[in-house]
C-alpha cells in the first residue's frame, strides 16, 4: 500500500463526482504501508454526511484480471464474509481510471492489524479462513495459480546469479522437493484462496474481525495453502520459531469449520515449506529485479527475503504433530 502514483486534487475530485453528488474532500492522504499497489485514505462529505474510503490504484494487477478480483470480493461480501468490496459508481461501474491507472473505491474498514496475536485470535482467524473457503465454493470466476512449479523453476534460474552458493543450493533443493511432492497432494480439496493472509491483511476491531483486505493474490489452489501462508506469519516469531500453542489454536479453528482431510494432514509440513518458498522467491524478485517498486514516493516497499528463508528452514526442520495426528 505504498504510494507509487501521485493523484492530484483535481483528478480525485473528477473521480469522486462519478460516485457522489456534490462531493467535498475532507481527507486525502497517501498510505505508506504495503508494497504492491498505491492506496489513499479519502473522506468525502455529501448531503448524507461524511463517508470514509480507500482509493486503490493498481500497479501490478492486469486490466484483464482486475474484474475477477472485484467480482470475487463483491460476492464474498454479499455472502456475509467481512470483505470491503468495491463501490459501484452512479452508472453501476466498479472499476475506474485515475492518473492513468485502473482503480477502485472501497469502504475504509475500522480496526487495526494485530501486533501480537493471541491464541484466541488465531483460533478465530482459522475459523474465518474456513468460512471464506466455503463461502467462495460456488463463485464461478476462476484464476489459475501463478506461483506454480513452473514459476518456481523459472525464477530459480533467474535468481541464481544473485545468491550466495548456500542460498542457491537451498533454493534448488526446495524447488526439487516440491517437484517431487506434487503427486502426494492427490485429491486434496481446492478452491478459491486469498493467498496472502498475513497479519496485516486481517483487521480487528477490539476482538472482532472487521475486515479481510488485499485479495490480489487470490487464485484457485489447495485450500491448505491459505492455512500454511497464514500460519507462517501468525504463528511464527523471527529468531524463536513456531509458537506451538498458536499453531494448534489456528489449525483447530480452521478444522472446526471445515475438517481437514487425512491427505491434507499428511501434506502439512510440505505446505508450510511451499508457502515460505513462494514468498522467499517473490521477495528476492522484488529485491533483485528492480521495477516500479523502487520509485515509491513514500513507504517501505521491500520486505526482507531472509525472514522467509528462516521460516523455510524452520518448516523443513520440524515435525508438526498438531495437525499430523488424526
Amino acid at each position: 500500500m505504498a504510494v507509487f502514483t501521485k493523484v492530484s486534487e483535481e483528478q480525485l475530485q473528477s473521480l469522486l463526482e462519478k460516485y457522489f453528488v456534490g462531493p467535498e474532500v475532507r481527507l486525502f492522504e497517501g498510505i505508506s504501508a504495503g508494497i504492491e499497489n498505491t492506496n489513499y485514505f479519502v473522506d468525502v462529505q455529501t448531503e448524507a454526511g461524511i463517508s470514509r474510503w480507500v482509493l486503490t490504484l493498481f500497479e501490478m494487477v492486469s486490466p484483464e484480471e482486475l474484474p475477477i478480483f472485484v467480482s470475487l470480493t463483491q460476492q464474498l461480501a454479499a455472502a456475509g464474509v467481512p470483505v470491503p468490496a468495491a463501490l459501484a459508481d452512479r452508472e453501476g461501474k466498479s472499476i475506474q481510471t485515475v492518473a492513468g491507472k485502473k482503480c477502485i473505491l472501497v469502504p475504509r474498514v475500522s480496526g487495526r492489524q494485530l501486533e501480537s496475536p493471541s491464541e484466541e485470535q488465531c483460533h478465530r482467524v482459522g475459523q474465518l479462513i474456513a468460512e471464506l473457503h466455503l463461502a467462495a465454493e460456488n463463485i464461478g470466476e476462476y484464476r489459475a495459480v501463478v506461483r506454480d512449479q513452473g514459476w518456481l523453476e523459472n525464477h530459480q534460474r533467474a535468481l541464481e546469479a544473485h545468491l550466495e552458493s548456500d542460498d542457491a543450493a537451498l533454493l534448488k533443493s526446495e524447488i526439487q522437493f516440491q517437484h517431487d511432492q506434487q503427486a502426494e497432494w492427490g485429491d486434496a480439496p481446492k478452491g478459491w484462496i486469498h493467498g496472502d493472509l498475513f497479519v496485516d491483511n486481517i483487521l480487528f476491531d477490539h476482538e472482532k474481525v472487521s475486515g479481510i483486505i488485499d485479495f490480489y493474490h487470490a487464485c484457485h489452489d489447495y485450500w491448505l495453502m491459505d492455512l500454511a501462508v497464514a500460519c507462517n506469519d501468525w504463528c511464527y516469531e523471527l529468531g524463536k520459531g513456531y509458537d506451538t500453542e498458536r499453531l494448534k489454536a489456528f489449525v483447530s479453528g480452521y478444522d472446526s469449520k471445515r475438517p481437514l482431510t487425512a491427505g491434507e494432514k499428511a501434506q502439512w509440513s510440505s505446505a508450510l515449506r511451499l508457502a515460505a518458498l513462494r514468498f522467499w522467491i517473490s521477495r528476492l524478485i522484488s529485491l533483485h529485479g528492480g521495477g516500479y517498486q523502487s520509485q515509491a514516493e513514500q513507504g517501505e516497499v521491500f520486505k526482507n527475503p531472509d525472514e522467509m528463508k528462516e521460516k523455510l528452514l524452520a518448516a523443513r526442520a520440524q515435525v508438526f504433530p498438531a495437525i499430523t495426528k488424526n
